[in-house]
């Protein structure tokens, strides 16, 4: 049996079959379920690095660590093991008591010309690292003297071992032979052996080079950084003297700590030593300056460049060292640099030497692994193929550090499923779990246990937050005492006001008080939660009351945050909120419920919004005030009217607009003015563009624009809209202007409504043929809709910027675009956006002269039944249906199908000639003109293409005749011979020529070409933290994110952008209009 004690000071006691169940690592390879090895021909070897390894020739698989309850578990199963050290290896054995009691102990052996040589061990429970090493170090010694087993610290009768007086020191290599190192442990001065299987870390090797022109070299980062790893990879490249020491607490007396510096140098080969050894043993602590000073004397004599390696200082903590290794540091010849590995800050100011650069520094984040060494370390890991997705998920999930990364490897070596265990890895997984509370909870003082325990809780936190949770009013000494100790705590401001932990430590010890002490998990949430509403930080206020199912909470303060997540374009959280309330709390708050449909409106959500709006019809009166009935009634009924006009359901819209109106009290501007917009996006998409036109001019009052931005904005840019249909661009875009100054004004610049802003605005552009333009303000409305969640505005912004990848020549990207359109419109649900999009593809299938291809996309998406209907007036009318009509028609050309053409356009002549759409006027009048130009009535056709031209000139229009292609170019080149046919210029005829010819001799894409509209949301906002000189290490602290991270997103923006370094990437973005 095995103690292990508790968090929380109870002991939970944990047997051997308990300890072996939970990993299954071990059932594997101690039981007989392991089909193709009997355990019997398992070779396992304990390495200094305290791990376990199975050996398969010619490679090491980690097993386990030592000292943990797996260990013991471990050694109570096996018979035999190999221990390899730097004294050489030794074999363990388990070997029974032959006292008729029964039990087993065990022995260590090594051979040496035929000679045995054994020493006792000790029982399974009693095998430490620190007892392994005493052991390969003594038999090391008698393998030297020559001793035979006789001498062994057990004898055959005697079960235990008679300790010796004394424990001679090792003189195996022959490195320090003065009597004064003979008190010294010498493997506590032997440079840690670098094994070849370990990632190289060459971008850090070359900081320390840089280090050799400085004082000092300091490496404060915490627990499992690879800070010691890192050191012995540079000293065997390195061709300086070098004197190391690692050090522990024993040393915390100045005189033994400067003998093992002493005796480190006296190794190194350094001259005059002696004397000085003497010197320090003789006198007391206060007494070391001379020492000191004469060793700086002896140093200055030399040439050589000498490295003085100090492992683990952390463990120093007595200021007569601190003070003295002060006074040695000010006064180093410039051949002499100190380094200290530490797991926390230095005790002592190093402000002057950053000043002065003779300081070279690397913290957590330079020492965490890159993408790059990660991906090498798990391609150097026997039998572990990972894909590069899993291994950034993994490096995500780490932050790069380099201990969670290897006990992620160790887990993963004999899963089939590593997938899902990559998906799920977090700190609560055993081998985490294990290290974090050996190696960081349980070395801190109990006070500050608690603190951490208590603090684990939050994603961030400052000082105050923290009071709250403990109760205590020490918050900001523990942060500066946590980050002083390096004990996984990362700033997130210049100001040292925001902190987080290490995403594992946060999910290792929040998971240990939630298993252990459930009730006070709640207490800290809740607690949590009343800090963040009274510091105006509600989502973070709901999500912990959430998490301390305190529900009621959680729906108050939602309904007081829906304004502010309208404005701010927050809606990715909403979904899971509602999910999480129960649903007899959601039935009980019908003004809850009209709030989550205003939200999931706003943000594409559409399905989602109409089933809530289903339940509140049905919704009790008693639970409405009796003076607010018809108020409720009304928001609900103009809740309708919003969704029916975001699908275009015009009738459906009005409908249920009017009956808003009827409901909804007078004084209720807010509300009423909400429905008049909904009424002109149902007027735009039934096509009544004069009625729109009115309704949405009276909605954007000045006065509105001053109390209710948020809803003039949404009247804006349908307003503008409009006014492109209307056949008036320029006032569309003086209306789009003055939406994003009136945004800009009121700070609602990623506000959802500004998508469709940016989108309308890219529309425009595009058909004024300023394709960068219209990229630009259609990526902006990308990001928004991404940030957002709005599948509708995302599918917006991406058929347009499809269509100005096809204008671009860009045909691949242009298919590309249009995929994710489709994926998009999967995503709203919506019969109507999902036909639309999968038709799409004909455009750019006739822009490639490809008719097979087009015909083929016609047929499989159903575009010809609108052919075959005897009228298309018995066809819904959508704000879609017009435009799929005109590429029908494009298409029956294309095909030679006259008949077809022509009988859509006797249909479509009407209500286009003579309705107010201007813009799909001209579009119909140029397919009319290459419908009779096909027949050969050439007069006719110039005369209708001449009325087009005449009609488009004034409102600037190219990309509609652009994007008809060369078949336009016998028509326009007959105008451009002619006197003009109508009231349009000969020059206008000629700019469109040379476009034509510009278009047709467009580049296609290169096989490198940057593909910007797949740039994340996250990537464009690093690209933008670039562009404004922020390091990687500023972005990740501005966005909470590991350093880590921000690297990959950087690698993924030089990738998409084609380009290798920062000013490349930047340039290029300017040149594409990003920035």
């Amino acid at each position: 049996m095995h103690e292990q004690k508790s968090l929380y000071g109870a002991q939970a006691t944990l047997d051997k079959t308990t300890i072996l169940a939970s990993v299954p690592e071990l059932m594997l390879y101690c039981s007989g379920t392991n089909q193709k090895e009997d355990q019997s021909s398992m070779k396992y070897v304990v390495q200094e690095d305290a791990y376990v390894y199975v050996s398969t020739q010619p490679s090491l698989i980690p097993l386990l660590a030592v000292e943990t309850p797996a260990w013991y578990a471990w050694v109570e199963e096996v018979a035999q093991f190999t221990f390899r050290s730097q004294y050489g290896a030794f074999s363990a054995r388990k070997e029974r008591v032959s006292n008729g009691r029964g039990g087993s102990y065990w022995r260590a052996y090594r051979k040496k010309q035929g000679k045995l040589y054994r020493v006792y061990l000790g029982k399974s429970n009693q095998l430490t690292m620190a007892r392994l090493k005493a052991v390969a170090q003594e038999l090391a010694q008698r393998l030297e003297q020559g001793d035979d087993k006789r001498n062994s610290w057990v004898t055959e009768k005697n079960e235990k071992p008679a300790t010796p007086a004394v424990l001679n020191v090792s003189k195996s290599h022959k490195i320090v032979h003065d009597r004064t190192t003979d008190h010294l442990l010498h493997t506590k001065l032997h440079i840690p052996v670098f094994q070849a299987h370990l990632v190289a870390r060459a971008r850090l090797v070359q900081r320390l080079n840089v280090g050799l022109r400085c004082r000092l070299i300091l490496l404060s980062a915490a627990a499992g950084s690879g800070k010691t790893t890192l050191l012995s990879e540079w000293v065997r490249q390195s061709s300086a003297l070098i004197a190391w020491v690692a050090l522990d607490k024993e040393d915390n007396d100045p005189a033994r700590f400067w003998s093992y510096i002493l005796a480190a140098l006296q190794r190194a080969s350094l001259e005059k030593i002696t004397p000085l050894l003497e010197m320090v043993r003789s006198q007391p602590p206060v007494s070391l300056v001379p020492a000191v000073r004469e060793l700086l004397n002896i140093l200055g004599e030399k040439d050589n460049e000498i490295v003085i390696i100090l492992d683990d200082y952390h463990l120093i903590d007595v200021q007569a060292i601190h003070d003295s290794l002060v006074f040695f540091l000010n006064h180093l010849p410039k051949h002499v640099h100190l380094v200290l590995a530490s797991r926390h800050e230095l005790p002592f100011s190093i402000a002057s030497l950053r000043a002065k650069r003779h300081l070279v520094e690397l913290h957590s984040t330079d020492l965490s692994f890159t993408s790059a060494e990660a991906e090498v370390f798990f391609a150097q890991t026997e039998h572990l193929a990972l894909a590069k997705a899993d291994i950034e998920m993994l490096m995500e999930r780490t932050e790069g550090w380099i201990t969670g990364l290897q006990l992620a490897a160790l887990s993963l070596y004999s899963l089939q499923d590593t997938a899902q265990f990559i998906s799920l890895f977090k700190g609560s997984h055993r081998f985490i779990l294990s290290y974090l509370v050996d190696e960081v909870l349980e070395r801190q003082p109990e006070y500050v246990q608690r603190f951490l325990l208590a603090t684990s809780v939050l994603e961030r936190f400052t000082a105050s937050l923290c009071d709250t949770l403990t109760g205590e009013k020490n918050g900001t000494a523990m942060l500066a005492y946590l980050e002083q100790k390096n004990l996984f705590l990362f700033p997130l401001d210049n100001e040292g006001r925001w902190y987080r932990y290490h995403h594992l430590l946060t999910e290792a010890l929040s998971n240990r008080v939630r298993q252990e002490q459930p009730e006070y998990f709640g207490t800290l949430h809740r607690l949590a939660s009343t800090w963040y509403e009274q510091h105006n930080l509600l989502e973070d206020a709901i999500r912990h009351a959430l998490v301390a199912t305190d529900f009621v909470r959680a729906a108050d303060l939602l309904e007081r945050l829906v304004e502010t997540m309208l404005k701010q374009n927050e809606f990715a959280s909403v979904t899971l909120w509602k999910e999480l309330l129960p649903t007899d709390l959601l039935t009980e708050r019908p003004w809850l419920c009209q709030a989550l449909v205003r939200l999931y409106i706003a943000s594409g959500r559409l399905d989602q919004a109409e089933e809530i709006l289903r339940d509140l019809e049905h919704v009790g009166i008693e639970k409405i005030a009796s003076n607010m009935v018809d108020t409720f009634r009304g928001r609900v009924a103009a809740l309708y009217a919003h969704l029916y006009s975001s699908r275009g359901e015009a009738q459906k819209s009005l409908a249920y607009a009017f009956e808003a109106l009827a409901l909804l009290p007078e004084d209720d501007l807010e509300w009423r003015t909400s429905v008049r917009a909904a009424m002109g996006g149902a007027y735009l998409h039934a096509g009544n563009l004069v009625e729109a036109e009115q309704v949405l001019r009276e909605v954007v009052h000045p006065d509105l624009q001053r109390h209710d931005p948020y809803r003039a904005l949404t009247a804006l840019h349908l307003l503008g809209q409009t006014q492109v249909l209307l056949g008036r661009p320029g006032l569309a875009n003086a209306t789009y202007r003055q939406g994003i100054q009136l945004a800009t004004h009121h700070g609602l610049m990623h506000s959802a409504v500004m998508g469709h802003i940016h989108a309308g605005c890219g529309n425009l552009l595009y058909e004024w043929n300023d394709l960068e333009g219209a990229q630009n303000h259609l990526v902006a409305g990308l990001e928004l809709a991404r940030r957002g969640g709005n599948s509708i505005q995302a599918l917006d912004c991406t058929l347009t910027l499809a269509d100005v990848r096809l204008a671009q020549g860009r045909m691949q990207d242009a298919h590309t675009l249009l995929q994710q359109a489709q994926e998009l419109a999967h995503q709203t649900n919506d019969p109507f956006f999902l036909d639309f999009v999968t038709r799409r593809p004909v455009v750019v299938w006739l822009a490639a002269h490809d008719i097979d291809a087009a015909v083929r996309c016609a047929h499989a998406t159903g575009l010809y039944f609108y052919g075959e209907v005897d009228t298309i007036a018995s066809l819904p009318s959508t704000y879609f249906l017009l435009i799929e009509l005109l590429v029908l028609i494009h298409l029956y050309l294309a095909q030679g199908n006259l008949p077809g053409a022509k009988r859509l356009l006797a249909q479509l002549q009407s209500p286009l000639m003579n309705g107010p759409n201007k813009r799909r006027r001209i579009q119909w009048l140029i397919l009319h003109a290459l419908a009779l130009y096909a027949e050969q009535h050439v007069p006719e056709a110039t005369g209708e293409l001449a009325l087009a031209l005449e009609l488009a000139e004034p409102l600037g229009y190219s990309r509609t005749f652009i994007d008809m292609g060369e078949a336009l170019l016998p028509l326009l080149k007959i105008l451009r011979n002619l006197k003009p046919l109508a009231n349009y210029s000969p020059n206008y005829t000629r700019q469109l020529l040379a476009m034509l010819d510009k278009q047709d001799m467009a580049e296609k894409p290169a096989e490198n070409s940057a593909s910007t509209e797949l740039l994340s949301e996250h990537e464009f906002v690093i690209l933008r933290c670039l562009a404004e000189g922020y390091t990687d290490r500023e972005i990740a602290r501005r966005l909470v994110r590991a350093e880590n991270t921000v690297k990959t997103h950087t690698k993924h923006i030089y990738d998409k952008l084609n380009v290798h370094s920062r000013t490349q990437a930047i340039a290029r973005s300017r040149e594409l209009g990003l920035l």
